[in-house]
C-alpha cells in the first residue's frame, strides 16, 4: 500500500478488466483516553458521502461504528487494560434509531465498567420513559471521531447495550447458562 493514499487499492490479475476496489479505510480513533488508537482498518462498505461515496466520505454506518467499537475493546484487551475470554459486537439499524450491543464472556467487573463508559460517550441521548421522547444531550457531541486523512467522522448511535454475557444462540451462551446453574 503507498502510505499517501488513505485505503488499500485491491487489484492483481483477478481484477485486470475490473475497476479497482477500495477495500480498508485506515483511520485513527480520537477521544479514549489515555490514548488515541492509530490505524483502525474499516471497510469502505460502511462509508458514505455526499460526492464521491466512499472515496470521499461524511459519515459511517452503524455497521462501520461497531466494527470501530469491536478494535477499540481488542487493543485495550492487546494493552491489558481490559479483561475478557471473547467479544461480540452486533449492530442494528431501524425506522427509530441504530444501535451496538456489546457482549462479553467471562468479563472482569472493570472491563464491563469501562466498556459501559467507551458506549455511554458514543450514544447520541437517552430515552426519557416519563416523557416518551427521546432526549439528545445538550451541548455534548459523541467523544469519538474518526480521522480520515484529515475528515472528522463522528461515531455515535442512538442507543447502546453491554452485556455481561454472550449473546443468546451461541455455544459459549450455553456454557454461561450451565456455569449459572446451581451444583446439586
Amino acid at each position: 500500500m503507498n502510505k499517501s493514499e488513505p485505503y488499500m487499492i485491491v487489484g492483481g490479475k483477478n481484477f485486470k478488466n475490473k475497476p479497482k476496489m477500495v477495500k480498508n479505510w485506515v483511520g485513527k480513533v480520537s477521544g479514549l483516553m489515555p490514548f488515541d488508537i492509530e490505524n483502525i482498518g474499516v471497510p469502505a462498505r460502511y462509508f458514505y458521502g455526499e460526492t464521491g461515496g466512499y472515496h470521499n466520505p461524511t459519515g459511517i454506518s452503524t455497521g462501520g461504528v461497531s466494527v470501530i467499537v469491536k478494535k477499540i475493546h481488542q487493543r485495550l484487551k492487546e494493552e491489558g487494560v481490559m479483561q475478557y475470554v471473547k467479544i461480540w459486537v452486533k449492530s442494528e439499524t431501524y425506522a427509530g434509531g441504530t444501535s451496538i450491543r456489546v457482549y462479553f464472556d467471562r468479563a472482569s467487573n472493570d472491563t464491563i465498567v469501562l466498556s459501559e463508559k467507551i458506549m455511554d460517550t458514543l450514544q447520541y441521548g437517552y430515552f426519557d420513559g416519563m416523557n416518551d421522547i427521546y432526549e439528545y444531550k445538550q451541548g455534548e457531541s459523541p467523544a469519538f471521531t474518526l480521522n480520515m486523512n484529515g475528515t472528522e467522522i463522528e461515531l455515535s448511535t442512538k442507543y447502546n447495550f453491554v452485556y455481561d454475557q454472550p449473546p443468546y444462540g451461541t455455544p459459549e451462551y450455553d456454557q454461561y447458562k450451565k456455569r449459572q446453574e446451581p451444583e446439586n
